[in-house]
């Protein structure tokens, strides 16, 4: 019985992992209907090449309530119909809260290269958790793709969120 648990462990991490197409990817548990559209989030530089270091994020919160969130933003990419969580090299747990008040915003600098490396060219996200003065958690999310240095056309890669 135990080694028929263990198994059936096993098979379910294997499919997690296989769903998002390769061995660094585990497919997210947010899905695009989990984002709240209240708070925007933003990427304003219109151009992100595999080369950028780093990136502003921008949040709004459109909404008449106070949301907190912590500096860890997280990057995630569009592979086989669905968004994957791309591991970060550095692991590390925040212990600051920022709160985004009601009517107010933010800029993040995002880091891509200390976290990330070099990002291969693709339809990316980055989310950020947010939870209300209830404790309720809900999503901010801005989608870019990320093109090589050669290939600037805008075009050649679809992002909407």
């Amino acid at each position: 019985m135990k080694k028929m648990i263990i198994a059936l462990i096993c098979g379910a991490m294997a499919l997690s992992f296989a769903a998002c197409g390769s061995k660094s990817y585990t497919a997210s548990e947010y899905s695009d209907s989990e984002v709240n559209d209240k708070v925007q989030m933003y990427i304003p530089q219109k151009t992100v090449t595999d080369e950028t270091d780093e990136f502003t994020v921008v949040l709004e919160n459109t909404t008449d309530q106070d949301y907190n969130y912590d500096a860890g933003q997280r990057l995630e990419v569009w592979k086989n119909s669905k968004w994957c969580v791309v591991e970060d090299k550095i692991n590390f747990t925040t212990m600051q809260l920022f709160t985004l008040p009601a009517g107010g915003s933010d800029e993040l600098t995002f880091n891509v290269a200390d976290h990330y490396g070099k990002l291969a060219e693709g339809r990316y996200r980055v989310v950020q958790v947010l939870s209300d003065m209830e404790g309720n958690t809900t999503i901010a999310s801005a989608a870019h793709c990320i093109l090589t240095k050669r290939e600037q056309r805008t075009d050649k890669c679809q992002c909407s969120s």
